[in-house]
């Protein structure tokens, strides 16, 4: 009975062991991934970006099933992947890598809007390097993923103003009028005034020539920004259009 309950303290022991050692692994996972994020924001901020990576990928590697890791991945390689005066290969060399980060984050969560929509935007700057190099086919496959990844972001979270106007000037970018003019009318149904939506629905009416709608929106668009620049041009337009 005693050698039965030995073993028992035993097993006990061996069990309470193995859970401190992982518990131990574990931490220190952690604690390197959270010093390896700080040292990335840290060069972000530099704008060391060979150095960002590098620390937001050993953040990564301690981590791996942890999505705010690769998310941070993502968004610096987008942050330097969007500037206009870096050489177009150093571009798509970012914006790949900013696509694999969120890729990862989309696999481990996808319930979280802003990673979709990360991984949708990734995507459609991905397709403008691309088409700048001649690849049209491949342009089109991203801008085709990028629109597909933003819309399931704005699925996720259609009651959120920001995302849904976000997701009508992308419809809007690729031609796709009508659908924009329902996104623009889906935020007004959320929250109004917001933003600039009363001056693209303003814009879309008069690019259709429908002129009445046009003098409403824009009046609407006058009393929310008095002041604004694009918005009395298009009321111009509207003036010189409708003689």
């Amino acid at each position: 009975m005693i050698e039965v309950e030995g073993m028992k303290l035993v097993g006990v022991g061996v069990v309470l062991g193995v859970m401190m050692v992982l518990c131990l692994w574990f931490t220190g996972r952690q604690v390197s991934a959270e010093w390896h994020l700080k040292k990335g924001q840290t060069f972000r901020a530099e704008q060391e970006v060979a150095k960002m990576l590098e620390h937001y990928e050993k953040a990564t590697m301690a981590m791996p099933w942890m999505y705010v890791y690769w998310n941070a991945y993502g968004e610096g390689a987008f942050d330097f992947g969007t500037y206009d005066q870096v050489d177009i290969e150093i571009l798509e060399a970012l914006l790949e890598k900013s696509i694999s980060g969120y890729e990862n984050a989309y696999r481990l969560v996808n319930t979280q809007p802003y990673i979709p929509a990360n991984l949708g935007l990734a995507y459609l700057a991905y397709s403008e390097v691309l088409e700048a190099k001649g690849a049209k086919i491949q342009a089109q496959s991203a801008r085709e993923e990028g629109m597909n990844r933003y819309e399931e972001a704005v699925e996720v979270a259609v009651n959120n103003p920001r995302f849904v106007s976000t997701w009508a000037k992308l419809l809007l970018s690729v031609g796709r009028e009508e659908e924009a003019r329902e996104a623009l009318l889906q935020v007004l149904a959320i929250r109004k005034p917001y933003q600039d939506t009363y001056y693209q629905l303003a814009l879309l009416a008069t690019n259709r020539k429908n002129y009445d709608e046009a003098r409403e929106y824009i009046q609407k668009a006058l009393q929310q920004m008095p002041g604004d620049e694009k918005v009395k041009a298009l009321l111009q337009r509207i003036h010189e259009e409708t003689k």
